[in-house]
């Protein structure tokens, strides 16, 4: 695809006038976009990354096929695999809590230690 012909679609589709909105609709830099217009040329992904964007907006129900493996249509687990890569990140996300915990072992154990201690000395004293 020709990089007019997808500056075109990209206007009419999602109002990505300038390189540096067609940068940030495909996760790149505009140094990228730019080099994209000077040859006139954009790479095979990037059409079809597009193309997917185009059909979620037209029907954002759709499952897309790519995504979703012969095993989870079969079994009937997971209808999309996006889902599992957010649970992965929830998974990381819950693992670097805890480390950060584990790291500063003393704060997370005397600070409960020390809202409780206050909450009991403002209720034997205040109430």
């Amino acid at each position: 695809m020709k990089f007019t012909e997808l500056q075109d679609e990209l206007k009419e589709k999602f109002g990505a006038e300038k390189l540096a909105d067609i940068a940030r609709e495909f996760d790149v830099t505009p140094q990228v976009v730019s080099n994209w217009k000077s040859r006139n040329y954009v790479p095979y992904k990037y059409v079809q990354s597009l193309r997917r964007k185009i059909q979620k907006t037209k029907n954002p129900y759709i499952i897309n096929p790519e995504n979703v493996s012969l095993k989870d249509t079969v079994l009937g687990n997971k209808a999309n695999a996006d889902y599992e890569h957010d649970e992965q990140e929830f998974v990381k996300i819950l693992f670097s809590f805890f480390e950060k915990i584990n790291k500063n072992r003393l704060i997370a154990i005397i600070s409960p230690i020390l809202v409780i201690f206050l909450n009991l000395i403002i209720l034997q004293f205040y109430t």
